[in-house]
């Protein structure tokens, strides 16, 4: 069946849309298995599974009055920002925050991945970009107009090969990013056993046991290591206020970093605005953001530029995960210092500020040893998943438009190969 003749219905025919409640739940500062989906988790058509808040198994049930979210349900953002659109592919008791909806879709009609995938075409993001300026002082996706948006809907057996295909590449994504998250892990593991349980490597026959240790503004040291600021192991920049008359979406100049696109390494904003070469970001770079929660992140996207308030920290002397990792305390301890406030704030002087722990030049060529190779490592990979992904964005729209058919013989299965 050519795509000209692909039946058109409605939302409302092919899924149950299902609104989340309107009022924010309660939450605890303990990890549980309860987890509240925010707008914020929904990004690029992943669900952020880390950054969740948790909640209480009480508060669970009763947010999920509604409808429990399970396998393949698909999570739509109402509002803050409309539109983007996740999948649940695991068994977490996931639950909704305000402004997202629960799409679950009717098998018997549509796939759920096919239902996932046709959401975030341009066909169907034009129809909900549409909600925009509507009257509402934030433009938000309204229910039933929702329900009468058109959808393209082949018969199951077209589905499940077009979906093959997509699925494929983002499975590949999958797994390249689970070893990132296994060498991150690595890595981790190594900078507390060697600068927090003070376990350092040593030569063969060497114990990694003892050694001198001295007093320090933090704790008991080794000998020989130091405590410096920040500013003097590192190049510090501050983002420029680009102007927002000179973005565009049509990939003209380069990307621009904003502090919600520091987790995913990439974005989808890009602008022709002169910069000086200070304000370029590239892979490697430890990057974060000034404003709510304050998190490092090792930039593993494109070359970009660096909006403001993000900031770039550069060393030449001490490796960047070592940096990442020896940063993670401090700014956590800033963030918490700062609670009461309505939107905390990362200033200058709490960078100017933060202290880190300096180890003697011979274990920094260690670590430079361990540690270097890693990054390359994680640069490396992370480029073929952006690959990967831009792939996937051009073929998507193509696909699931007709502007590219499956051949009639290969009708009966498609073999996919990333």
């Amino acid at each position: 069946m050519r795509f000209k003749d692909w039946p058109i219905l409605t939302i409302d025919d092919v899924c149950i849309v299902t609104d989340c409640l309107h009022k924010t739940a309660p939450t605890v500062d303990y990890e549980t298995e309860y987890k509240m989906l925010r707008t914020s988790n929904i990004r690029n058509g992943k669900i952020d599974k880390q950054n969740v808040k948790y909640v209480t198994k009480d508060t669970y049930e009763a947010w999920s009055i509604r409808g429990k979210l399970e396998f393949d349900d698909v999570i739509l953002t109402r509002e803050a920002p409309m539109g983007e659109v996740g999948i649940i592919k695991s068994k977490d008791k996931f639950f909704l925050g305000q402004r997202m909806l629960q799409l679950k879709a009717v098998t018997s009609v549509i796939l759920p991945d096919f239902l996932y995938y046709s959401l975030q075409t341009p066909f169907l993001q034009h129809q909900i970009k549409m909600n925009e300026g509507t009257g509402s002082v934030v433009s938000n996706i309204r229910i039933p107009l929702l329900k009468k948006m058109k959808i393209h809907v082949p018969p199951i057996e077209i589905q499940k090969r077009l979906v093959k295909i997509l699925r494929s590449i983002d499975e590949k994504v999958e797994v390249n990013s689970q070893i990132i998250s296994s060498l991150e892990q690595l890595t981790e593991t190594l900078y507390k056993k060697w600068f927090i349980n003070f376990k350092p490597p040593k030569d063969k026959g060497e114990s990694s046991e003892g050694g001198n240790m001295v007093d320090s503004e933090f704790c008991e040291i080794p000998a020989g290591w130091k405590i410096k600021h920040l500013n003097e192991v590192a190049e510090i920049t501050y983002g420029k206020a680009f102007k927002s008359k000179l973005f565009n979406e049509n990939k003209e100049g380069l990307p621009l970093i904003r502090i919600r696109n520091i987790p995913n390494d990439y974005s989808d904003i890009y602008t022709t605005e002169d910069y000086e070469e200070k304000y370029i970001i590239d892979q490697g770079d430890l990057l974060i953001g000034m404003d709510g929660e304050f998190q490092g992140h090792i930039w593993k996207g494109k070359r970009s530029l660096l909006n403001q308030r993000v900031v770039k920290i550069k060393s030449t002397i001490l490796p960047h995960l070592y940096l990442y990792f020896a940063l993670k305390k401090p700014i956590k301890e800033i963030e918490f210092g700062k609670v009461g406030t309505t939107v905390i704030h990362l200033s200058k002087k709490d960078i100017d500020g933060i202290k880190i722990l300096y180890p003697d030049q011979q274990l920094l060529d260690r670590i430079s040893e361990m540690f270097d190779p890693i990054l390359e490592e994680l640069k490396t990979i992370a480029l073929e998943n952006f690959n990967l992904k831009e792939l996937r964005d051009i073929l998507l729209p193509k696909i699931l438009s007709g502007k590219i058919e499956l051949p009639i013989e290969s009708e009966e299965e498609v073999n996919v190969q990333i």
